[in-house]
């Protein structure tokens, strides 16, 4: 198995290593994660692999199955993306070495991304003469927005952490010995925080604003708070 999951306290604890492929993401993974997404836990996830985070999708699959077996794939794992995307808990990705085509796509399915300053990261799928196919141009056009988008593909350009950082492509940068403690940190600090309105301010909608604050007005959490200013 490329994945090992362990149960922490507060989180799950993901560690992909996929060496055959270099990281590459694929429905191998998909089955065993969607057990994390039924649990209202936050993830953390991270490689294994010296110098690769995820090199995107798996070629060689692809490449020895017909176009009808790729595009149901695909479909798979944009489902999933999608739905990770969604989590109701708290998403971040540790990031210590390359992140490129697909595996950029899998990366924007994260709400915080933390990456060590060695970390290179390309939209490279017009290498191979391909358009995002798991979801990942409209996530990263919401992260980056639609020019630094469309300019970071048409030109495959390698961007290095401290760019990525810049053009909000990533959250954080770290030392590799320090990234793990703030990876922690930013989770200790999400589950010290109320989680009533948690989902909705995670995918804000503009056209459900005042009904989700109507729907949640009096909630258990905010009257708890409210109770420290009754006299």
């Amino acid at each position: 198995m490329n994945l090992e999951i362990i149960e922490k306290e507060h989180y799950q604890h993901v560690i992909f290593g996929n060496h055959q492929s270099r990281n590459s993401f694929s429905l191998d993974e998909v089955e065993p994660l969607q057990f994390l997404l039924k649990q209202k836990k936050a993830i953390l996830w991270e490689s294994s692999l010296p110098r690769t985070f995820c090199s995107g999708g798996n070629l060689k699959f692809y490449a020895n199955h017909d176009l009808k077996t790729g595009k149901k794939a695909n479909r798979k794992i944009r489902k999933f993306l999608n739905s990770f995307a969604n989590h109701e808990a708290l998403t971040l990705a540790l990031v210590d070495g390359d992140c490129l085509g697909g595996g950029l796509e899998v990366l924007s399915a994260f709400d915080v991304v933390y990456a060590t300053p060695s970390s290179l990261f390309s939209l490279w799928q017009r290498k191979i003469a391909l358009s995002y196919g798991w979801g990942g141009g409209t996530r990263l056009e919401k992260r980056i927005g639609k020019q630094r988008l469309k300019d970071l593909s048409l030109s495959c350009a390698l961007v290095d952490a401290y760019t990525a950082k810049n053009i909000g492509l990533i959250d954080g940068i770290f030392q590799r010995d320090k990234i793990l403690e703030a990876c922690e940190k930013r989770i200790e600090k999400e589950n010290q925080l109320p989680q009533a309105s948690f989902h909705f301010l995670k995918n804000f909608q503009r056209k459900e604003e005042a009904a989700f604050f109507e729907k949640i007005w009096g909630n258990p959490e905010h009257q708890k708070i409210l109770e420290r200013f009754r006299k």
